[in-house]
């Protein structure tokens, strides 16, 4: 409809004359209506990376206490990676330990912040990706807290504490963030 429109309005222009200095763009009801879709395919892409990044911590995390609980370490690599059951009522690394209710508060709060200021980031794939494991680390780690008052954290790398998948999507994320403002300076 809108080629036809287009079309029709060349044709006028160029046979009466009036086209002389008139550009001819897209009507902003059509141009809006493609920005409503690209912001709908980004909405799904962000919630779908959050869905399923916190659906595979919540996997993993199930598997774990109950198969690692019971055994203790699972050398998956020897001397460097371990899956090992730990219950941590802290924050990163451990530390706070005991403030569980200002956790719950922090990766409430921060699902809304995204939720709601979303649109406000710029909409690329890589932003939304980014938001997405940032929301669906923040939300695996949420329903341990809610549901057992601590993080279930499996994984054991010798030189590091503890972490789970949620981690590394809260760490991906973030990162990609860093890297996207770096990106957005150096073009801008």
């Amino acid at each position: 409809m809108y080629k036809s429109v287009y079309r029709v309005a060349v044709v006028y222009a160029t046979a009466t004359g009036k086209g002389n200095g008139i550009s001819f763009s897209r009507p902003t009801g059509i141009k809006r209506m493609t920005e409503i879709r690209k912001s709908i395919v980004m909405m799904r892409l962000m919630l779908t990376i959050t869905i399923l990044s916190a659906f595979i911590d919540q996997l993993s995390k199930l598997l774990v206490r109950r198969a690692v609980s019971t055994k203790g370490i699972m050398r998956v690599i020897e001397g460097w990676l371990y899956l090992t059951y730990a219950e941590n009522t802290g924050m990163a690394f451990g530390m706070l330990r005991g403030w569980n209710h200002v956790f719950v508060f922090i990766k409430v709060f921060t699902i809304v912040f995204i939720l709601a200021y979303h649109k406000q980031f710029r909409s690329t794939g890589w932003m939304k990706i980014s938001l997405g494991l940032l929301m669906g680390g923040t939300l695996g780690n949420l329903v341990d807290r809610a549901i057992f008052g601590y993080v279930t954290d499996f994984i054991s790398v010798r030189w590091l504490p503890s972490f789970n998948i949620a981690d590394v999507c809260i760490y991906v994320g973030v990162t990609m963030l860093v890297i996207e403002m770096f990106r957005r300076n150096i073009v801008e």
